[in-house]
């Protein structure tokens, strides 16, 4: 019913199961003629227990009776963060959420897979992943009014901390045992005596020297049994002096050098260097000297690393 002159019964309308209806009376004479409402019919109705006024109803009759509605979430940030064998996630709060869902890509602008759902808190590990991967994320809040899509977050996991190699030996050989030249002439091979093979080109050599007057100087390879061309050879000028040393040449191998098999030896590398002057170094107080080592033999003042972690010999310490 909407518009109407006579004002409906609300007795008759719960006798016939009318359960509500809302109406609004023509005013001016079809209130006041006594004809089309009497006085003791519009004092019955604006009475009653079942009818309710205008100026009676609520001010938001979208809410009346029931819990106000939620927003959808607010906007929020993601961030993420590359462990060892993991990815960590962590999130701002989204107002109104309720719970989250986590999403990831291989692709920036790839298509994203639910890793999560149901997430109650800020924050997020993802272990199923590969080391040196980068994944993209996204976190979605959510509520029954709707949801809230964060940034695109994206990080990689790092390789599981492994052990370095045990059983690796470096030996040494004094080719030109004249102290006072112009070129120094250390000779090396590594041996594997551990149990796991392993690629040469994880390996680097570092042999300390003092220079004896700063010149540029050159590093030559003349032989070495897996080749010269797999290997390269830099000379350092250390950051601070320490005792018997202000340089070091470090001899390191490339992806092509193959790997070092259990009890095998790289054979021998023969390694030269000298001022491009030519001037004379005084090997007499050189740290990794060691001029009556004639033949190859173990020796622990030249180093050798694994993945840079040192797994043979001693470093010379500072002044």
């Amino acid at each position: 019913m909407s518009e109407n002159g006579p004002i409906p019964d609300p007795d008759l309308m719960k006798a016939y199961q009318a359960h509500w209806s809302w109406f609004a009376t023509w005013y001016g004479d079809f209130l006041r003629d006594g004809k089309q409402n009497s006085l003791e019919h519009l004092k019955k109705v604006y009475n009653h227990p079942n009818v309710i006024t205008l100026e009676k109803l609520p001010t938001n009759l979208k809410t009346y009776g029931i819990t106000e509605q939620p927003s959808v979430p607010g906007s929020f940030t993601l961030n993420a963060a590359g462990e060892t064998a993991k990815v960590k996630l962590s999130w701002t709060a989204s107002a109104n959420a309720v719970s989250y869902e986590v999403k990831r890509s291989t692709a920036e602008n790839g298509a994203f897979a639910t890793v999560a759902s149901d997430v109650y808190g800020s924050s997020y590990t993802d272990t199923a992943v590969t080391a040196d991967t980068t994944y993209y994320y996204q976190v979605v809040a959510k509520n029954n009014a709707g949801q809230s899509v964060s940034n695109t977050a994206s990080a990689a996991p790092k390789a599981d901390a492994q052990e370095p190699p045990k059983g690796l030996l470096l030996q040494y050989h004094a080719a030109d045992t004249n102290v006072n030249d112009n070129q120094l002439k250390p000779y090396f091979q590594i041996l594997n005596k551990g149990t796991n093979s392993v690629p040469i080109n994880e390996l680097k050599i570092r042999y300390y020297y003092t220079i004896d007057g700063d010149r540029a100087q050159t590093f030559n390879c003349d032989y070495a049994t897996l080749s010269c061309s797999k290997l390269n050879g830099k000379l350092v000028k250390m950051d601070k002096s320490v005792t018997g040393a202000d340089y070091y040449l470090e001899v390191s191998f490339n992806s092509n050098a193959g790997v070092l098999a259990l009890g095998g030896s790289t054979g021998e590398i023969q390694t030269r260097i000298h001022k491009t002057d030519w001037s004379n170094y005084n090997e007499s107080d050189d740290y990794s000297y060691k001029g009556t080592q004639t033949s190859y033999a173990d020796h622990t003042k030249a180093t050798l690393y694994h993945n840079g972690v040192l797994v043979w010999g001693t470093e010379p310490t500072a002044n």
